[in-house]
């Protein structure tokens, strides 16, 4: 715990320079601010993911990409389960809206407009790019005593890949007689990854490709599911440290220290 206390009273100066400063000038104009809402403030200024955002064009109207940004990360702080949800909390709620970027209700954008604009989010690696500037500003410097790993399902509406299956040749029962040859069989993932120096190289072997995947909960029961698997590492403070996605059936959840320390 005292390997992070520098990281810590980092954070807690801003966290207390955005209290003392910022938030009563919003409540001056905007209200008394929620818990939600605070939160919601902390993280976008935590977050500056303005850095990262350009103007692009959807149809012949040049759009701010920014507010779009902001109103996913208030989709997860509002634990909001579909974008239909946002949308409808966004048009009646006149705080968040604000926070947003949007004045009024008549300016939140349709969802297949926020479709697009994810999708744009995703094709430059817009969270990847926020986590990475986290990590470095406040814990490059930190050591941490421990790291955990695990994978969490995310489902996904559209049909998985077909896997063919590799016909093996049929072969005798035992060891192979004196002289016999036998084909080597083919390395699997890990065993290929072990060889690997470089983040880049062990990932290009995983397929981010929508699967089917079967695990056991923690009632004993076994679920199946079509699209993907996160895979997260965290270290001490329940900090994530890293952040991968890969299709169902792939396994990386204890390889995910190696690919950090890789990195």
């Amino acid at each position: 715990m005292t390997k992070i206390i520098p990281f810590l009273s980092k954070m807690w100066l801003k966290i207390t320079n955005l209290e003392n400063s910022l938030f009563p000038e919003l409540q001056a104009s905007l209200g008394v601010l929620s818990s939600k809402e605070e939160k919601l403030i902390k993280i976008l200024d935590f977050a500056e993911i303005e850095q990262f955002i350009h103007d692009t064009h959807v149809t012949n109207i040049p759009k701010d990409r920014v507010p779009f940004a902001r109103a996913f990360i208030a989709k997860s702080v509002y634990n909001l389960q579909t974008t239909s949800d946002l949308i409808d909390r966004l048009k009646i709620d006149r705080t968040l809206r604000v926070l947003c970027g949007w004045r009024y209700a008549t300016d939140i954008p349709s969802e297949s407009t926020f479709s697009r604009a994810f999708k744009e989010f995703s094709e430059i690696n817009l969270a990847a790019k926020t986590h990475d500037k986290f990590i470095r500003e406040y814990l490059s410097d930190t050591i941490f005593l421990y790291n955990a790993s695990d994978a969490t399902k995310i489902p996904l509406r559209q049909k998985p890949l077909k896997v063919e299956k590799e016909e093996k040749p049929k072969k005798k029962r035992g060891r192979p007689r004196k002289g016999e040859k036998r084909e080597p069989l083919k390395p699997t993932i890990l065993t290929q990854q072990k060889d690997m120096k470089t983040t880049e190289e062990m990932l290009s072997l995983v397929s981010t490709e929508c699967g089917v995947g079967i695990k056991q909960n923690s009632k004993g029961n076994r679920e199946i599911w079509i699209g993907g698997k996160l895979h997260i590492s965290a270290v001490d403070g329940d900090i994530p440290i890293t952040a991968i996605y890969s299709g169902a059936y792939n396994g990386l959840s204890g390889h995910l220290c190696r690919f950090h320390s890789d990195s």
